[in-house]
């Protein structure tokens, strides 16, 4: 199941807000990158009805290896 734009701010309310943030990729081989940008984007449903959209966080470059550990 994915997760929520509030189910994310809740988790980060109570880190380091100096804290680096990366995305993390491939579990067997894993890999990090810095964010590069958020967007959303509207949602539309049946009948052009907007519904909720999805929040992305856009891979900005420079990679580095990363921890097994981060999956756990």
């Amino acid at each position: 199941m994915a997760m929520t734009v509030f189910e994310l701010i809740r988790t980060l309310q109570d880190m380091d807000p100096e804290a680096e943030v990366r995305i993390a990729i491939q579990p067997s081989y894993p890999m990090t990158y810095a964010i590069g940008d958020v967007v959303e984007l509207e949602g539309v449903g049946e009948d052009s009805v907007p519904c909720p959209g999805t929040v992305y966080l856009a891979e900005g470059g420079d990679g580095q290896y990363g921890n097994r550990e981060i999956f756990s």
